[in-house]
C-alpha cells in the first residue's frame, strides 16, 4: 500500500470523542480529529454545551473508529 494511501485511511479512520450520558440515555460522536491532541482540546466544548443541554453522567473516552451514527439513543442499543 503506498504512503499517501496509509495516510489518506487514518484519516477516514480518525479519532472521534465519544460521549455518554445518563440521561438523556445517549451515545454520541464528535470528530473526526486528526489526532488525540486535537480531540483533547476540543472535547470540553461538546462537554459545556451537554451540560447546558441538561445532560448528567457525563462520560467520555477517545476512540479511533468510524461511527455509523453521529447519535444513538438508549432504545437504539
Amino acid at each position: 500500500m503506498a504512503l499517501q494511501s496509509l495516510t489518506e485511511e487514518r484519516i477516514d479512520f480518525g479519532w472521534w470523542i465519544e460521549v455518554v450520558t445518563a440521561l438523556p440515555g445517549c451515545i454520541y460522536y464528535f470528530g473526526p480529529f486528526a489526532s488525540t491532541q486535537e480531540a483533547q482540546l476540543a472535547k470540553v466544548g461538546y462537554i459545556e454545551d451537554l451540560r447546558q443541554e441538561g445532560a448528567k453522567e457525563i462520560t467520555l473516552q477517545l476512540k479511533q473508529c468510524q461511527p455509523k451514527n453521529l447519535t444513538i439513543f438508549e432504545d437504539e442499543l
